[in-house]
């Protein structure tokens, strides 16, 4: 005993060897009381230690950029939400419904992953699952993929999914390094948009913003060696999320972040499908248009919108707070020239005109995944294009025959794609029209003619019936098609006064007519003048109603709590039925 209490106490941690020793991979042995080692003294060699000293602790992988293992994790603990069986249907139905339209994943690697159970071990991994499962949960409660929704059940409802992929990622967002910590923030913003949650779809969306700037993920050469894979993956995800805050800025007047200026991110490599992809490389889709190019001109339609919503924007400049209007040089400066509606109309005109055959209808649905995805695609590009050219006919004045001629070739193009489709894509499928209805709003701000009038009724009528339908084949039903209805019905009860009270021609207001007189192509408003309203006071009293009953009107969305553009949304499943 007194032999061991005289031992010298051992170091737990190995001294650092110097320059020499470490180089030649020699034992490195201090002599006592000497600044030299053993080895560099036995052979007359300095003793250095000028090399860096590397940091401690587990490395990061020079192929993933993530390290094994982390403190942040620590405190986690996996709490199964659902069976794995439930997780793994769940991930086959994201891949027929969702995958189509958001593509986030390589599917051999993510489908790889769930099977063996790997969110159960991994934090970032199971905040992605989950956020995947509470999107495709999201579709199902909507009934559109009736196959699955008996397998679920009040604990693995759409929002339990949330609640589970919200409360594993980290409160502080620093912490939150992992690439999945963004798909997962993505994930919840388009959960988000199904919900017609728009509140927290900002919220989600400014958190992803957060961490792509963190970590420079909007720059491709700050990017860690990732192999192709998880390349392909970071670029989509990193597009698809720039789409859908395109999106969000028209459909609910939100600004634009990300601003395609100041990224550097490559578009993904068109592949026929992800088996095409493998850590040794991709192979480019040959003679044939794959799925994926269809979605990238999808994105360069977005691009395009980006740029119309700031010319737009620019157009309708609110006045400060001051009273005075921001139309400053700083803007007229750099706005103007810019191409002009007819040039921007080509670039659409000629980038929808890249598509190939497959994109150009939409079949039926047959199961085969590889072939259904051209018509995901074809629905996507049908409702961009549309919105695009809606927001050119309200630019630099355009006739309402123009605006509403949009929206008779939008409901032309959406009763050619099947049913299936649109119960698949639910209910962002009416926000997207609905978006377009906003736009056409923009034409009752100034006076009109009755037979511009009647021009907006029969666009109006035209989305009622298209909006009906697409809740119909969605299973939702939130009173947008009858909000439109009753606009109609005012704008004849309103227009049948004027006529009863002599303001027009003798001839009294007549849908019929006004219908007759649109199929044979004249335009009564510039033939006869006297069809003009009697008094401005009319046309304001027309003009107002119809602004404060517009079911697409945006004003309140920012001044009510509850933040949906079709009003107090309506519950989409009974747990009880």
């Amino acid at each position: 005993m007194q032999a061991q209490a005289s031992r010298p106490i051992r170091s737990r941690r190995a001294r650092r060897a110097c320059d020499a020793c470490h180089r030649t991979n020699s034992k490195c042995t201090a002599i006592h009381g000497s600044e030299t080692c053993r080895t560099c003294a036995d052979f007359g060699e300095p003793c250095t230690y000028n090399r860096l000293a590397k940091r401690r602790g587990p490395k990061i992988d020079p192929m993933t950029g993530k390290r094994p293992s982390s403190n942040q994790d620590v405190d986690w603990k996996y709490a199964p939400i659902a069976d794995h069986s439930l997780v793994e249907n769940l991930a086959d139905e994201y891949l027929r419904i969702v995958y189509p339209i958001f593509p986030l994943f390589h599917w051999p690697s993510f489908i790889s992953k769930v099977h063996r159970r790997l969110y159960e071990n991994d934090r970032a991994f199971f905040a992605t699952v989950m956020a995947m499962c509470a999107v495709v949960a999201g579709r199902i409660e909507n009934r559109s993929s009736q196959s699955v929704l008996s397998l679920l059940t009040p604990t693995t409802s759409s929002e339990a999914f949330k609640a589970a992929a919200i409360s594993a990622i980290p409160v502080d967002l620093t912490l939150a390094r992992d690439f999945d910590y963004k798909r997962t923030k993505s994930l919840l913003a388009i959960l988000c948009v199904q919900l017609a949650d728009i509140k927290h779809l900002h919220i989600h969306l400014g958190d992803y913003m957060t961490l792509s700037l963190a970590s420079g993920f909007y720059d491709e050469q700050r990017w860690p060696n990732l192999p192709p894979p998880e390349r392909e993956e970071w670029r989509r995800l990193f597009w698809s999320t720039y789409t859908l805050e395109i999106f969000t800025a028209i459909s609910w007047d939100g600004i634009v972040r990300h601003r395609q200026s100041q990224t550097n991110v490559r578009y993904p490599v068109e592949v026929v499908n992800d088996d095409a992809i493998s850590p040794s490389g991709c192979l480019p889709a040959s003679g044939v248009s794959t799925f994926i190019r269809g979605w990238n001109i999808t994105t360069d339609l977005y691009r395009i919108l980006e740029h119309l919503v700031d010319r737009m924007r620019c157009t309708q400049l609110r006045p400060s707070p001051s009273g005075v209007a921001r139309t400053d040089t700083v803007i007229a400066l750099f706005t103007a020239p810019g191409p002009s509606v007819k040039e921007i109309r080509q670039l659409v005109d000629a980038t929808c005109g890249q598509l190939g055959p497959e994109f150009q209808q939409a079949h039926a649905m047959t199961g085969d995944l590889d072939m259904d995805r051209y018509g995901f695609q074809v629905a996507n590009l049908t409702l961009t294009a549309q919105t695009a050219y809606m927001i050119l006919a309200t630019a630099d004045g355009s006739s309402i025959e123009e605006q509403c001629a949009v929206i008779q070739e939008l409901l032309g193009a959406l009763s050619l794609i099947p049913t299936a489709y649109i119960a698949s894509i639910s209910t962002p499928m009416l926000h997207h029209v609905a978006s377009i209805g906003h736009l056409l709003g923009n034409v009752i701000q100034s006076p009109l003619t009755p037979w511009a009038f009647s021009q907006v009724r029969d666009a109006l009528l035209g989305l009622a019936n298209l909006i009906t339908g697409l809740e119909a084949a969605i299973g939702v039903a939130l009173g947008i098609s009858s909000k439109l209805r009753a606009l109609v019905h005012k704008i004849d009860e309103r227009m049948g006064m004027m006529a009863h009270n002599g303001v027009h021609r003798s001839h009294s207001w007549n849908a019929s007519t006004q219908e007759r007189s649109h199929e044979s192509g004249q335009d009564n408003s510039s033939s006869d003048p006297t069809l003009l309203f009697a008094t401005p006071e009319q046309q304001d009293q027309l003009r107002m109603e119809l602004r404060e009953d517009w079911p697409f009107n945006l004003e309140h969305i920012t001044q009510n709590e509850d933040l949906s553009i079709f009003g107090t949304r309506q519950p989409l499943f009974d747990w009880a039925s």
